[in-house]
Parts: structure tokens; sequence; C-alpha cells
């Protein structure tokens, strides 16, 4: 059961990421639970931190930074762009939360490994 609510919270977050216009990672934790609102707050951030190791909060995070990742290696987008569309003013909050996302520098995305939450 709670592998479905694992699911249901990674399609909620694949499909608002894909989303044109302004995200930011505190508007997606929000849209995630109300997909899932028959589970509390509480016990969507535990089961998050029981699956992943990581709260809510940072899986969001990995995962916003995955969909980064993706959209800069297959079309090439700017990181200006993808920084205005997630909320960040400046292109170097992004490259800053890379890092503590994935331990180490984007500098280019196109070399970087893979990287898959555990």
């Amino acid at each position: 059961m709670d592998r479905e609510y694992m699911t249901t919270l990674d399609k909620t977050l694949a499909r608002y990421f894909s989303l044109n216009g302004q995200k930011s990672v505190e508007g997606s934790i929000t849209r995630v639970e109300s997909a899932l609102s028959f589970l509390s707050p509480a016990y969507l951030n535990d089961l998050v931190r029981v699956e992943t190791g990581k709260a809510l909060a940072g899986y969001v995070r990995v995962k916003m930074m995955e969909f980064i990742r993706k959209q800069v290696r297959k079309e090439g987008c700017p990181l200006e762009q993808i920084a205005r569309e997630f909320g960040l003013c400046k292109p170097r909050l992004l490259d800053i939360l890379y890092r503590q996302v994935f331990g180490h520098q984007s500098g280019d995305y196109q070399v970087t490994p893979d990287y898959k939450l555990n």
C-alpha cells in the first residue's frame, strides 16, 4: 500500500514539474498534499522518510533537480529559463541547490553521472 502512495507522489511531482510557468518547491508540496489528501501531512512525511531516508521537502527537491537535469540534457534549456520557471531569481541559486542535492557542482550537467534516489 505504501508503495502505491509513493507512486502517486512521483506521478504528481512529474505532472507538476512538467507544467509551464512558475513553480516552487513549496508549491509542489502543497499540490502533493492535495493529491494525497486522504493522508495526513505528518504521515506522508513519515512515509517518504521511511521509503527514501529523506523528509518530504528533501525528496521533492531531489525530484525537482532530476527533472531540471533532464530538461537541460534533452532539450538544452538555458539554466536562466529553468531557474525562472522554478521561482529562483538567480541561476546561481540553482547551482547552489544542485550542489546541496547531488554533492558536487553542476558545472556541465551533461557530464554528471545519473543520480537515483535509493
